[in-house]
């Protein structure tokens, strides 16, 4: 019966511990490793483990795993809860170990220094690897777009063939000298023997087998998956961008990030995962494969997903839109933003129409007599006479392929000064460049119509505020005068046959129908050069360039007209009541929130906390009351200081809604911390703000198709992935060391429990200058140090000048009344505010290793010398760990000039 794969109904009557018992299943692989207690948290790496140690949640190693499946001969080392499932319903395999709450990991022994299940609830593998020079290069190596199996091929090849470079260095060092070629023979073998002892190049640890270097390439999309779960728990909301790519004409895929805010890294877009040949793929399946991703990162992402931006190199389709959908559906808080910014689509459509023009020789020509002008220092001296120009040409020539209306600028420039340059070539006649034709020159006059009316749209998209509906309207707008301009037809692809001709062109789509007479009136319209050609006897010039151009012209604004189409529907989705969401009901706008410091200052105290109340900042995400209540000071703050400080005004009107989110809080003196990390969540779903974590382009991976197999658990390819990861390796592995030192000093730093009493108030002093003090001790300790109310209010003064964005605990309220200073129970008052103030210092690992509270604690002596100390301690540059360790999160931010000036100020005041 067993041989059948029928079980008995007695054994199926059993229960789960009568099942264990009798067949009593060994785990064969995996060393049970020391597991610590449920529920306690992992400690970071030690110092000299950094880079080369990783803790992944036990989820994300399934995910990666799964990846794996059905894409080649290597079999996956994750005993992953799926593929239990599929031997129980496909093959009845009843001897599968039962279903586990964490994935069996057994990587092929020696692969890695140790691979050890560190926490069980929830599960955490830490995975140390030999050297951090080991691991940053196969990332390198998979960041080119090597296969696991390109990548042991690759370095078994360099591993056999080391010590014949190392004989053509010896031997090459060993030629420089007149000697024989025997002792040199002998310098070889020696140089050989004592590395083989000291690279060990023939008993590698790892040996670099296909299944070893698969498990380092799933190492590194774990560790880059892992850093982002990390970084995303620490974030009160997040977005998604969705980036459509087709770079490669065997290889299209859609981009979806993960846009977040992070003290340490700021505003940051990550990737998350793709999705190959998006094209026809059913739209559950890729919001399930999205869905399982996100919940092993993030299991609450639904209550922490705020909006989803789109955008790519190519308009999005609607099968991504209903993707988008159900998304929308399944959010939980109270807004959902859709975004999108369509100038990248924008650039690649007229990027590809220059290129194409006469098969590529009129760009090539354009680049190369671009290069020249910067060159020549006649017309180069020329053209900078004129204002405007001396910018653009001390830029990079080739500025304009990455810059969407460079194009423009450098086509008005040429035209411009086109009779000097064309001169230029008949006097001169340079040997280095032949001089262009006169058809290159008719096809570029008629281009300075399109580059025009382009640069115009792009100025326009450039906004950060721009709607979907908005950027709809602008490229239906650029769509129809392109259109009317070119006398263009359209056609319904369904019933019409359109093909085409000598006289007409047809866009691949057949949707649009570009004809030669009509685009020949066109070019003679609006080209004087080509005016003269038709009156001079030369036509055949200007029938070549506008049949080449409407060659073209056909498909630029077919795919203009599929990119209006795209962001119309984006648009109708944002407003359509028709949902089947049975959740929650979300508010769906494409209408961007305030997130800009002069945007929040225009917004009244009432209408600000509108806002909070319209993102539910109090339930999601990470932020507490006491958070809540930080951010609304500082709001208030910053209306104060708009209201009252006119230098402050004037760096607030530096930013406009052009501003990057980064550049615009710059300006503030890193002033509002808790303020800048609430806007900075709302800000992901702007559609260009975020720095993305990839040291190169998703463009620039080139990569082998493969035909994925439909029954995949996620829609997904393995080497794709590890490319793309292995990009932002690096950056994200920053990040994590950041973090990790911080947390390490920080817990180091209030380990050791310290609690002070404020009591014993003593009246000092003369009649008319009568002040009291309080004696400050620690618990345990009998001696202390008295200090008036004036220090604690010049520590606070300190502490707040030199920790900007920090938040400083307060004081009790000061009063000058004789009789309510001698009244018992305002000093008692008094001494617990006081005795609060200081015990929230100690919290803080930042003031509490300050040079200024370590004097106000510690310095004994008379008034006169603790005046001295004060003062000395005020003006310091180096205040200690802490005040440096500060300085480092903010770095990147403008700091205020003299803050020690600011201090000053007030003990003058005094």
């Amino acid at each position: 019966m067993a041989s059948l794969g029928i079980m008995p109904r007695r054994t199926l009557n059993c229960t789960d511990e009568e099942k264990l018992q009798f067949f009593n299943y060994a785990n064969t692989g995996t060393a049970e490793p020391e597991k610590h207690a449920e529920g306690t948290r992992v400690a970071p790496p030690r110092a000299e483990e950094r880079g080369r140690c990783f803790d992944l949640k036990a989820e994300i190693v399934e995910v990666v795993a799964v990846l794996a499946v059905g894409l080649g001969p290597v079999e996956s080392s994750v005993r992953t809860r799926d593929r239990q499932m599929y031997q129980y319903m496909t093959h009845h395999n009843y001897e599968e170990q039962p279903k586990a709450d964490c994935p069996l990991w057994s990587p092929p022994p020696h692969t890695f220094e140790s691979c050890s299940l560190l926490q069980k609830k929830p599960p955490v593998y830490r995975v140390m690897v030999y050297s951090k020079s080991q691991m940053d290069f196969l990332v390198k190596m998979a960041a080119e777009g090597l296969s696991s199996a390109q990548i042991a091929r690759s370095v078994n090849v360099c591993r056999r063939h080391a010590l014949t470079l190392l004989n053509d260095v010896v031997g090459n060092s060993e030629k420089a000298d007149p000697t024989s070629k025997r002792n040199v023979a002998m310098a070889v073998e020696r140089a050989e023997e004592q590395a083989k002892k000291r690279l060990r190049v023939e008993d590698m640890t790892p040996a670099y087998t296909e299944e070893e270097s698969a498990e380092f390439v799933r190492l590194g999309i774990a560790a880059s998956l892992s850093i982002i779960a990390r970084l995303l728990e620490k974030s009160w909301v997040f977005s998604l961008e969705l980036k459509a790519f087709d770079h490669q004409s065997l290889l299209s895929y859609l981009d979806v990030r993960v846009k977040f805010y992070s003290r340490v890294s700021g505003l940051c877009s990550a990737h998350l995962l793709a999705i190959p040949k998006y094209v026809g793929k059913c739209d559950v399946m890729m919001f399930q494969t999205l869905d399982r991703v996100l919940t092993a990162l993030l299991p609450e992402w639904r209550e922490r997903l705020i909006g989803i931006t789109t955008g790519g190199d190519i308009p999005i389709t609607a099968r991504i839109i209903e993707v988008v959908k159900r998304f929308q559906n399944v959010a939980c808080g109270p807004m959902f933003y859709r975004n999108g910014s369509s100038i990248d689509q924008l650039h690649r459509i007229l990027y590809t129409f220059y290129a194409a023009l006469d098969k590529g020789r009129f760009f090539r020509i354009f680049k190369r007599l671009s290069d020249y002008v910067r060159n020549e220092p006649s017309v180069l001296s020329e053209i900078k006479r004129y204002p405007g120009y001396r910018e653009q040409l001390d830029s990079e020539m080739q500025g304009f392929i990455k810059s969407p209306t460079a194009f423009g600028r450098e086509v008005d420039m040429i035209m411009v000064h086109n009779g000097m340059i064309q001169t230029h070539f008949k006097e001169k006649a340079p040997a280095i460049m032949l001089a262009p034709p006169v058809s290159w020159w008719v096809t570029l006059e008629v281009l300075q119509w399109a580059t025009g009316r382009a640069n115009a749209v792009f100025e326009v998209l450039q906004k950060q505020y721009l709607s979907l509906s908005q950027q709809a309207a602008v490229m239906t707008s650029l769509a129809e005068e392109c259109i009317s301009g070119f006398n263009a037809q359209l056609h319904d692809g369904k019933s019409s046959s359109t093909r085409s001709t000598s006289d007409t062109f047809v866009s691949r789509d057949g949707q649009v129908s570009l004809g030669k007479s009509t685009m020949l009136d066109f070019v003679v319209g609006s080209s004087t050069i080509a005016r003269d050609l038709m009156k001079h006897g030369s036509p055949a010039t200007v029938h070549f360039v506008a049949e080449d151009l409407a060659a073209s012209a056909v498909d630029m604004v077919a795919s203009l007209v599929e990119l209006s189409d795209s962001l119309k529907q984006q648009s109708t989705a944002c407003v359509d009541t028709n949902s089947t969401k049975v959740s929650q009901a979300s508010t769906v706008t494409d209408v961007l929130p305030p997130v800009l410091p002069h945007e929040l200052a225009q917004l009244s105290l009432a209408e600000f906390d509108e806002v909070l109340q319209a993102h539910d900042a109090a339930q999601r995400g990470t932020l507490t009351n006491s958070d809540i209540k930080a951010i609304c000071e500082e709001h208030e703050l910053l209306c104060r200081l708009v209201a009252k400080e006119e230098e402050f005004r004037c760096a607030l009107e530096k930013c406009t809604q052009e501003t990057p989110f980064d550049l615009a809080w710059s300006f503030m003196d890193a002033r509002f911390g808790n303020l800048e990390a609430f806007a900075g969540g709302l800000a992901t779903v702007r559609p260009s703000d975020a720095v993305a974590l990839s040291d190169q382009k998703a463009r620039d991976v080139v990569v082998c198709p493969k035909d994925m197999e439909e029954a995949r658990l996620l829609l997904a390819d393995l080497t794709l992935e590890s490319a793309l990861h292995a990009q932002q390796f690096q950056s994200l592995t920053k990040l994590q060391e950041e973090m990790y030192d911080r947390e390490r000093w920080c817990t180091e730093t209030v380990k050791e429990r310290v609690v002070l009493k404020v009591s014993a108030p003593e009246a000092r002093g003369t009649y008319l200058q009568k002040h009291t003090t309080f004696l400050i001790t620690q618990e345990s300790h009998q001696e202390g140090v008295r200090r008036r109310f004036r220090d604690f209010e010049w520590l606070r003064v300190v502490l707040h000048a030199r920790y900007v964005g920090l938040l400083v605990p307060s004081l009790p309220e000061k009063t000058t009344t004789a009789a309510v200073l001698k009244n018992e129970a305002f000093l008692q008052s008094r001494m617990r505010g006081l005795q609060r103030f200081l015990n929230d210092i100690m919290q803080s690992p930042y003031l509490r290793s300050d040079a200024a509270v370590a004097s106000f604690l510690g310095e004994p002596g008379d008034e006169a010398t603790w005046d001295a100390m004060r003062k000395g301690t005020a003006v310091m540059d180096n205040a200690g760990e802490g005040h440096m360790r500060w300085l480092q999160r903010i770095m990147c931010e403008h700091i205020a000039a003299s803050p020690e000036k600011y201090v000053l100020n007030v003990l003058y005041e005094w």
